[in-house]
């Protein structure tokens, strides 16, 4: 809930980043450089205004393994995303 409105790619790098929680903040893209992260058990993008018709945010976040994109809590982008 700060307002953050860009994940830097740089955050790939972060080689043992196990949980990110980004909810309540204005992303509209979850960078593929995401998909670095080895190690990630959980990354929180819940109350975001992401733009699911931009074609590389939904891939990426069809990759990664736990995701958590909306409200309920769902922690994979839900069948058919």
């Amino acid at each position: 809930n700060n307002s953050i409105t860009v994940i830097p790619d740089e955050l790939g790098n972060c080689e043992s980043l196990k949980v990110l929680l980004m909810r309540k903040n204005k992303l509209s893209a979850v960078p593929e450089a995401l998909l670095r992260l080895a190690k990630i058990e959980r990354i929180d993008v819940e109350l975001n205004p992401l733009e699911f018709r931009d074609a590389a945010t939904k891939e990426t976040l069809r990759a990664l393994r736990a995701v958590c994109v909306d409200k309920k809590g769902f922690c994979k982008a839900p069948p058919g995303f």
